[in-house]
């Protein structure tokens, strides 16, 4: 018995797309429409003018939505028409299940040979498995979510899979890979760091993000304390998840770099080997409400199995948002789909990124340009992707990771208002509409909405910016908002987690929702989009004001709207379900602004290194005097033609330290910055590493009036002491890490964070280093003690014992050279083994010694022969009195057949003998030394 469901594929002709008489030639099994009225259950291929009131009608399902008005349906029963319908069915075969990269592998015999891995879904999962077990007992069911599965199969039994009456769509697995490392972590570009500094408690604290790829290092001090796992992270572990989870919610215990989005986020892990979503009673269980996803296969482009399956997971899970990184092949072009063909476009890394109520992200540098590399939309269907684009300089990995931790701040700042989380929906609408213009002019395939702006997103929710609700078929629901005088720029965000499509649909879009926006006066405006066709020159379009019914996105901007009243009207244009909830945000530039952005008073900026001073402008001037006040020394000028527009000032800062403020000075206004700090990066190091304390060292820094030391506690890194020299001394049992760090203090500001080091790693014992000794040109031995430090030491000697007498061989005191390397040579050494060692003497008496040291030096008559027995062609080490001896190899019948000089104490002979015994003689003015016998085998 044949079954079906609804799905939905776009099978493409070579060209990408098809014309109404081109497309039944693909699958149907005969170009003529079936006459007769009544029909068996099973699959047809229909052509309808109404499909909803036809599926209403009849016991039906629709399985697949292509253009051109043609479905797939599944017929649950014998069906008879009425004849009234304009309907037109046609008979299918199988091949309507793949899409059309593998349909034409599928043709052609280009499948792997022995087996394939591949993701299918089916209308019943239950049945699928039980009907597929016994159909082909050597598969292997590798991942499951709900009525999708991940399979292995030998090919031999791929065309049993394209038969079974369960299956309604089938693509390859493609294995998923992270998208490049993050290189550096600038949040100053979307903002964030205003955020830290305006709205210190929002930090994530409460929530769950959860990392789906490879499994991070558990034991990074950036996570310390909060992160847990739930049973499905992968088993191998990659520098990768540590960089993202770092970038979302990293603690900034290690350095300035390991500070994230959210330091106070709790951090899981997913494998993304399973790349279906996880099960809701994970996400449920764990609290989890972000998922980021920095990771990509091939470039897809169709509506597959994992996309349906993001959208059937945030419709069961309203509150969860999953944060895709757009790809790294925008400079790579298409090879299937409508828009094959068009270089650097339509080239997201995996069909999951096609999902309608997910945020892909886009790449930027620190400029604000948009990167080659960042992957690109349209969508299939020709919706606009990525949503958003954020800084990040090693690819799209951290720009996605960004996202997902200001996307926490954004559930934290909600919660904090309503006791509960936001509809993703919400978050969406708030990203987008708090988002900045870049790139191309408006929405645009490369950027999507905008770049991220963290200030402006928390600040729509601070401010009540938003409106939520529900709404039905051909409803009409309207929001007043109220615009001040002076606003340059007015932006509003509709939103709505859309009901999942069926995999392989031409169109995702379910239910079509339609936004506009009216005054006092009437006027109206519609939402920006783009032009979708594919080719070229219609994709790079700008964007027109009309009506949307490709997107669960709409936008609409008003530049310098006049003051007044105005009123946003959501119509439910097509809503297939009861009902229909949505989410709006709206944002309001003002004119005539400027403000600082970074540095801020908490964003200290590192000397000796590039910097780039940020602010936000929409004075109508391009130009200022940007001047810089160290330490209150006076306003010196850093140019007088700073770009207001490019909102940014590259900075070289010089080896400069302290206090400091920021003047941009433009048609006679002026605009200070908060005072901030500029100090060193410092890396302490450890004087002496004793039983019960530590000494801690580091160069000085001009300027500062003191320095706090912090040590590794619970979560953070907290002050243990704040200290005005340049050392600090430290009782361990004081501390249960093992962890510090020191940063420069300015009066009222702090320097840039030191990099955290382990104190037991670092080399150092009680008061020194390493002592060492060794036997040099074989008549002498020198022995050498690294110092670590030379506070309170009034001397170091260094003894000799030789059999059982302790000597004293040197002596030294204060002041020490500035490497604090001693060294002494002793001349006078003995046959026997020489003991050294030093002890150093503090001021107070007390004696500290290191290690000891032995050195065998051989008698006059020593002679060691090893290996004994020996190879023939092998080396024989030979320990003597070294230089001014020669050797002789003898036969036991006295027959000299080999000599020579020994060089060295301890020396190399090649034996080319024939095995035998043989006595090996030491002669030192003419008279044997010593003798030993030795076999070479």
């Amino acid at each position: 018995m044949k079954r079906l469901f609804c799905l939905l594929l776009f099978v493409c002709t070579v060209s990408g797309s098809f014309s109404q008489e081109k497309f039944p030639d693909i699958f149907i099994k005969d170009s003529k429409k079936l006459n007769y009225s009544t029909f068996t259950r099973g699959f047809y291929l229909i052509k309808s003018t109404d499909i909803k009131e036809f599926c209403n009608s009849y016991p039906v399902e629709l399985v697949k939505k292509y253009k051109e008005n043609f479905y797939i349906i599944r017929s649950k029963e014998n069906l008879t028409l009425s004849g009234a319908e304009k309907t037109t069915f046609y008979e299918v075969n199988n091949d309507w299940k793949l899409p059309s990269p593998l349909l034409s592998d599928y043709k052609n015999n280009r499948l792997p040979k022995k087996k394939l891995k591949v993701s299918v879904h089916s209308i019943n999962g239950t049945l699928f498995k039980y009907d597929w077990i016994s159909i082909s007992p050597r598969s292997k069911i590798n991942s499951e979510y709900r009525n999708n599965f991940i399979l292995e199969i030998p090919s031999g039994d791929f065309e049993k899979l394209l038969a079974n009456p369960y299956i309604t769509h089938i693509n390859l697995y493609a294995i998923p890979k992270v998208e490049t490392p993050v290189v550096e972590n600038d949040i100053s570009v979307n903002r964030i760091n205003r955020v830290h500094r305006l709205r210190p408690d929002l930090d994530g604290e409460g929530l769950v993000v959860s990392v789906k790829e490879l499994l991070f290092n558990t034991e990074d001090i950036d996570f310390r304390n909060r992160f847990f796992l739930t049973g499905i992270q992968a088993n191998e572990v990659d520098p990768h998840a540590a960089l993202i989870g770092t970038v979302i919610g990293g603690g900034g215990n290690s350095s300035t770099q390991g500070r994230g989005v959210a330091n106070a986020v709790s951090l899981t892990s997913s494998s993304f080997l399973r790349i279906f979503p996880d099960n809701e009673e994970i996400f449920m269980s764990n609290t989890i409400s972000v998922q980021n996803h920095s990771y990509g296969t091939r470039i897809e482009n169709e509506y597959g199995n994992e996309a349906a399956a993001y959208d059937l997971n945030t419709n069961t899970l309203p509150t969860v948002l999953h944060i895709f990184s757009s790809g790294n092949s925008g400079n790579l072009t298409p090879e299937n789909g409508p828009y094959a063909g068009i270089p650097n476009f339509a080239n997201q890394t995996g069909n999951f990124k096609g999902a309608k109520n997910i945020i892909t992200v886009g790449a930027i540098n620190r400029d604000g340009e948009i990167d080659i590399r960042s992957s690109k939309g349209p969508a299939f269907d020709g919706r606009v992707k990525p949503e958003l684009v954020s800084y990040a300089p090693g690819g799209t990995s951290d720009a996605a990771a960004l996202v997902s931790g200001v996307s926490i701040l954004l559930q934290q700042a909600y919660q904090n208002n309503n006791n509960r989380l936001p509809p993703s929906s919400l978050v969406k609408a708030t990203l987008i509409a708090g988002s900045d213009d870049i790139g191309p002019v408006g929405i645009d395939f490369e950027s999507g909405y905008g770049n991220l702006n963290a200030e402006q997103s928390v600040n729509l929710i601070d401010n009540n910016q938003i409106f939520e609700d529900t709404i039905t078929q051909d409803e009409s629901k309207s929001f007043n908002i109220t615009i001040p005088a002076n606003i340059r720029l007015l932006k509003i965000a509709l939103t709505w987690n859309d009901p999942a499509a069926n995999p392989g649909d031409a169109i995702a879009l379910v239910n079509d929702l339609d936004m506009v926006i009216t005054d006092e006066t009437t006027n109206n405006w519609l939402p920006w989009v783009l032009n979708s066709s594919p080719n070229i020159n219609a994709i790079t379009q700008p964007a027109q004001r009309m009506e949307d019914h490709l997107n669960n996105v709409e936008f609409i901007t008003i530049d310098n709207p006049s003051s007044g009243n105005y009123t946003i009207t959501i119509t439910g244009n097509e809503i297939t379900t009861t009902n229909q909830s949505f989410s709006i945000a709206y944002d309001l530039i003002s004119d005539d602004q400027f403000q600082w952005t970074f540095p801020t008073a908490v964003n200290p900026l590192i000397s000796g290194e590039e910097n780039i001073l940020r602010w936000d402008s929409t004075l109508s001037t391009s130009a200022g005097l940007l001047e810089l006040n160290l330490n209150n020394e006076g306003w010196q000028v850093l140019t007088d033609q700073a770009d207001l527009n490019s909102e940014l000032f590259r900075w070289p800062i010089g080896d400069i330290s302290g206090n400091a403020q920021l003047r941009m000075t433009v048609g006679g206004e002026q605009y200070t910055s908060e005072v901030f700090a500029i100090s060193p990066e410092l890396l302490a190091s450890v004087l002496f590493n004793c039983d019960d304390e530590i000494l801690l060292g580091w160069d000085e820094v001009p300027n500062a009036t003191a320095y706090n030391v912090r040590f590794l506690d619970d979560r953070y890194m907290e002050i243990a002491q704040t200290v005005t020299d340049t050392t600090a001394l430290l009782i361990k049992n004081d501390f249960s890490e093992s962890f510090f760090s020191v940063e420069p203090v300015f009066d009222d500001t702090i320097g840039v964070p030191g990099i955290a080091f382990d104190f037991e790693l670092q080399g150092v014992n009680c008061y020194f280093r390493n002592f060492f000794a060794f036997l040099a040109d074989d008549t002498f031995v020198t022995s050498t003690l690294n110092l670590s430090t030379s506070i309170n030491v009034s001397q170091v000697i260094f003894e000799k014992t030789l059999e059982g007498v302790t000597q004293t061989i040197g002596t030294f005191t204060p002041p020490f050279n500035n490497d604090l390397m001693l060294t002494l040579d002793d001349l006078e050494i003995s046959g026997g083994t020489n003991t050294y060692q030093a002890t150093i003497v503090l001021n107070d008496g007390t004696r500290i010694q290191t290690e000891t040291v032995d050195i065998f030096f051989p008698f006059n008559n020593t002679l060691i022969l090893f290996p004994n027995p020996i190879r023939q062609g092998d080396d024989l080490n030979v320990i003597s009195s070294g230089a001014n001896q020669t050797y002789e190899i003898v036969e036991l019948s006295g027959r000299v057949i080999a000599s020579g000089d020994i060089l060295f104490i301890n020396d190399l002979i090649e034996i080319n003998l024939l095995p035998g015994f043989y006595i090996f003689r030491t002669i030192k003015d003419g008279k044997t030394v010593e003798a030993k016998k030795i076999l070479v085998n």
